[in-house]
């Protein structure tokens, strides 16, 4: 049976809206769908997971142990022991000093004691010949020197200021001759025994050199 030309248009127009509206192109699907790419689709979002490396906190030392309590007692003692240590010390060294000072300050005191004796006439043997030792170890002789000089001058006037020879009147504890020659020394002569000591061991020096010489010379010839 013929189909009528205007069905035909109508039925075609019909299918052709149809196919138009419930039939998706490629064009139609490739701008309607949605854009999925192949990294989102193979790898899903990961899911947080806790963290395995342990945390470590710092202890502050705010709230110490008995441990640390005790480590701090200790080293305070001994810091206090040491401190206590060093102030002894300085304490000591002060109190050595003063002592030396002491003993230079009661030295010099005594030896201006002995020089007020010796220079007035009041002096022992025994602190005339300590002057005299002095004087001889002042000139650089030796102790051997002095031993000679000892004996030539308790010989001559056992270490008296005031002797006086009877047959020659040489005086005093060298034996000047004649007596005055001391005044070379001092005007004080007659009483002062550092002025005969100083006298009498530069009359030795210059006459016979040495203590020991004056004494040889003594034994030999009974006089120097």
């Amino acid at each position: 049976m013929k189909r009528s030309p205007v069905f035909g248009a109508a039925t075609g127009l019909a299918l052709s809206s149809v196919t138009l509206i419930g039939v998706a192109t490629p064009s139609t699907v490739s701008a309607a769908a949605p854009t999925t790419s192949a990294a989102s689709v193979a790898s899903p979002t990961p899911t947080p997971q806790a963290s395995e490396t342990p945390q470590v906190y710092a202890y502050a030392g705010a709230l110490p142990t008995e441990i640390d309590r005790g480590f701090d007692r200790a080293s305070r003692a001994k810091r206090a022991a040491q401190a206590a240590r060093a102030d002894a010390a300085l304490a000591k060294a002060a109190a050595a000093r003063v002592r030396a000072q002491s003993a230079r300050l009661a030295a010099a005191a005594r030896q201006r004691a002995l020089a007020g004796r010796i220079t007035s006439g009041v002096a022992s043997v025994a602190e005339l010949r300590s002057w005299a030792h002095r004087a001889v170890t002042a000139r650089g002789w030796s102790d051997a020197q002095w031993t000679c000089l000892n004996k030539l001058w308790t010989l001559e006037s056992s270490w008296s200021i005031t002797e006086r020879n009877s047959s020659s009147g040489a005086y005093g504890i060298p034996q000047s001759l004649p007596a005055d020659k001391m005044a070379t020394v001092g005007a004080d002569w007659r009483h002062n025994g550092n002025t005969q000591i100083v006298w009498g061991l530069g009359y030795i020096a210059d006459r016979y050199g040495t203590p020991c010489n004056a004494w040889a010379h003594s034994r030999a010839q009974n006089w120097y």
